[in-house]
């Protein structure tokens, strides 16, 4: 992007999923390239199984011991948001370096380069997979006539999405959930219009991690 006339330079990965070697390959490409940013856009820590206690390893440790390694090398800062592969439970883990070794962009606003903020958003529409930390209805439900409903739904979630699942629990490690479709007070769509991210979108960066509508990572 450009600030200024002066080019700030960012690098973006998304869903590592805790593999170090493509960690290693991302710092030191951002070393090389000069970066000024980092930016990560979910699915850090999880890899071939979704555990709570093993991703709060991850960021209370692995993830920080990278970072300050990479930090000796590069000035850039580190930006990332979580995702559904993430388990939400760990967020007061995350928040312990934010500000120092990393920006947490959940829930907040955080000044990139000159003039320019980034925030961040971890949720995604309702999925056909078992953990739903980081799930939600994507929009308000619309008045649809009962012939439409009866032959596609209520057009509430995706074909194959499944509304029962599991949210992690830091003392249970994860706790049944399911969603209400007929009781739907709290959106995807709701979120976006908050001021959080309605503010400024000029100057603004978007970190989602679901896909954008209708592309190709759109399934």
């Amino acid at each position: 992007i450009e600030m200024e006339h002066k080019t700030h330079k960012i690098i973006y990965t998304s869903d590592v999923h805790a593999d170090m070697k493509a960690f290693e390959k991302l710092f030191s490409h951002a070393t090389a390239r000069g970066a000024y940013s980092v930016i990560l856009g979910g699915d850090l820590s999880s890899g071939n199984e979704i555990n709570p206690v093993t991703q709060k390893k991850f960021f209370s440790e692995t993830f920080p011991r990278l970072v300050e390694q990479f930090k000796m090398a590069s000035e850039a800062d580190i930006y990332f948001v979580m995702g559904n592969d993430d388990c939400k439970t760990n967020i007061p883990v995350i928040e312990q370096n934010h500000g120092k070794l990393w920006n947490h962009l959940y829930n907040r606003r955080v000044k990139i380069g000159n003039g320019f903020q980034v925030v961040g958003y971890p949720y995604v529409p309702i999925s056909p997979f078992t953990v739903k930390d980081f799930e939600k209805f994507d929009k308000r439900p619309q008045e649809i006539s009962r012939l439409k409903k009866m032959l596609s739904g209520d057009n509430l979630v995706q074909y194959g999405a499944s509304l029962s699942g599991e949210i992690s629990d830091e003392k249970e490690g994860w706790k049944p959930f399911k969603f209400n479709r007929k009781n739907v007070i709290d959106t995807i769509e709701q979120d976006l219009e908050s001021a959080l991210f309605t503010e400024n979108p000029q100057r603004t960066i978007y970190v989602f991690h679901s896909p954008p509508h209708q592309t190709y990572l759109d399934v």
